[in-house]
């Protein structure tokens, strides 16, 4: 059986680390990117972009970031969308 939709989406995540910005730039709320983000489903809205993405500290290590697709399936195509906010 071929699937064309988003194996990912609402499935268990995990990332090397998780990227927290203490500094006040949403009305006093610390900014977290959890790896969940990454398969929420959300598309960037243009407004609420620090909270729509999965993000690493960076600290000299290699990142890294999985997701448990609950089965064994073959993989031929990866798509990885980021709005513009949530690229250095």
């Amino acid at each position: 059986m071929i699937f064309s939709g988003n194996l990912a989406f609402g499935k268990t995540t995990w990332q090397s680390t998780v990227f927290a910005n203490p500094v006040d730039i949403l009305g006093g709320r610390t900014v977290s990117w959890y790896p969940s983000h990454a398969v929420d489903g959300r598309l960037s809205d243009g407004i609420n972009e620090y909270y729509e993405c999965a993000e690493t500290q960076i600290d000299g290590h290699q990142s890294w970031w999985m997701v448990d697709l609950g089965q064994l399936h073959t993989v031929y195509n990866v798509s990885i969308a980021a709005p513009s906010k949530c690229m250095y």
